[in-house]
Order: C-alpha cells, then structure tokens, then sequence
C-alpha cells in the first residue's frame, strides 16, 4: 500500500520538493503552497479508502516539514487541512506544535485529546507517555530503541528528574558511550530541572556529595 500511496503524482511530487527543498536550502513559496495543498487533499483521500497504517510514517514526517518550514502561515487552506490530517493521524501534540492562536477554542473532544498528552509543559505521543510511564514505574526494567529525534534523552531525563521531585529516587547514574553525549544530557537537564535541587556530576570530575540530597551522574 506504500508503493500505491507513494506512486500518486501530487503524492511523488510533495517528497521531490521536499527533498529539492532540503539540499538546495531553498523554498519557492507559490510552487510549494500548490504542492502542499494537492498532497493534504490526496492524503485525505487515500486515507479515507486506504487506511493510515502503512502510510503514516511518510504522512507524519510531511507534517513535520510543513509546520517547520511555516507553510500554514501563508495558506489558511494548508492550516486546516494540516489541523484535519493530524487528528486524523491521532498526533495531536502536533497541533500544540503548530502554535494555533485559537488552540484553546478547539471543540471540547480534540481539547481533551490534545491536553490528556500534555506533561508540564510539554506535549507528547501515545508512545512517548507509554515510555514516560514505564521509566517512572520504579523497580520495573526497560529497554526501547527509537530513531533520531525521538525524544530519547528528554523522555529519559524528565521521567528521573519527575522521580526526583516525588522522592521515589535520590541518586541515579546515566552512562553513556561517548564523552559528547554528556554534554547533551546536561543541557537537557538544564532545560527542564525547573528549579530542582539537583546535583550533576560528570566524569572525570567525581567529587564527594552528600547521599542525602539529589545527584545525577553522567558518566562514560
């Protein structure tokens, strides 16, 4: 079914300009609004004949780059049409990503949809809530790949530090493979410590600390 989804022509021509668009670093605006609002309509179409399920990584990706690039700033056509397909796809914390200024007069359904995925201030998929959840179920083993741009780390990270906060743990040790990805896990921490009281201690600058207060170790 991917092959017959992929082998329309407004289908073919939205990933020719999407990746036309992303080597060149360029984008026409009045070529590429057309473009957009043929794939939206065709994707709708098909969904309703086809169904979604072998499609929606492809459909999915096309959103992102369509709410990246601002497209449904310029046609209200695109933005409701993109609004219909994302509930359509159940990724509703992607309407939170369109930053909708009219996202609270949403009807009361696609509200509750939107918010019961909503941790703190961020917005989360099905998935991630499931990994979120399994993580913060202490004494529980986990073990989940996923690919770039995920989520992995700010999953990982604020489901520990939510442990934190509710003094289910006190001391936890993160290792990772390569001194870089300390970086990235202490910048992460930073963005949503939220006032923690938490001590970050990074390889090799291992000090002395208090076992009674809150540690993360990030070591290779």
């Amino acid at each position: 079914m991917l092959d017959k989804y992929m082998n329309i022509d407004y289908i073919s021509s939205m990933f020719n300009y999407i990746s036309n668009a992303k080597l060149s670093k360029e984008k026409n605006l009045e070529s590429g609004i057309s473009i957009i609002e043929k794939f939206l309509s065709q994707t709708m179409i098909f969904i309703s004949i086809y169904g979604l399920k072998e499609i929606k990584e492809k459909v999915i990706y096309s959103i992102n780059f369509i709410i990246d690039n601002d497209y449904m700033n310029w046609s209200l056509k695109i933005k409701n049409q993109l609004c219909e397909l994302i509930k359509c796809c159940n990724a509703y914390p992607l309407l939170a990503k369109l930053e909708l200024n009219d996202i609270d007069e949403l009807n009361y359904i696609d509200y509750l949809s939107l918010n019961v995925r909503k941790y703190g201030k961020y917005y989360y998929n099905d998935k991630q809530i499931s990994i979120y959840n399994n993580i913060y179920s202490q004494n529980n083993d986990i073990v989940f790949t996923a690919p770039t741009s995920y989520g992995k780390t700010h999953l990982t990270i604020m489901s520990i530090l939510d442990m934190m906060k509710d003094n289910l743990i006190k001391n936890v040790l993160i290792i990772v493979p390569i001194k870089a990805m300390i970086n990235d896990y202490r910048k992460t921490i930073n963005q949503i410590i939220d006032g923690q009281e938490v001590n970050v201690f990074e390889s090799p600058y291992i000090k002395t600390f208090d076992t009674n207060s809150k540690n993360i170790f990030i070591y290779t």
